[in-house]
């Protein structure tokens, strides 16, 4: 395997890993961002949810859940380490 492929998947699990962390479940009444639109909302018992790598992402409504759903990459965000 190249040092550049290692590097990338490095680079992407600790993107994963941090994304994993940031979107830990909240308790209701909690303030979170919407996954798709990022707008924010307030946990409710019924607020549209979806657990993905470890993670609870929360949506504004069951059409942004079906749009993560189909594709999740296109939503998380990578991070990039400083240089």
């Amino acid at each position: 395997m190249s040092k550049k492929l290692v590097a990338i998947l490095v680079v992407v699990f600790f993107a994963l890993s941090v994304v994993a962390a940031m979107a830990a479940a909240a308790k209701i009444g909690d303030k979170v961002k919407c996954a798709v639109d990022g707008k924010e909302i307030t946990v409710k018992a019924d607020t549209v949810k979806f657990d993905y790598l470890g993670a609870t992402y929360y949506f504004c409504t069951a059409e942004e859940k079906a749009l993560f759903e189909k594709d999740p990459a296109k939503y998380l965000k990578p991070v990039v380490p400083a240089k």
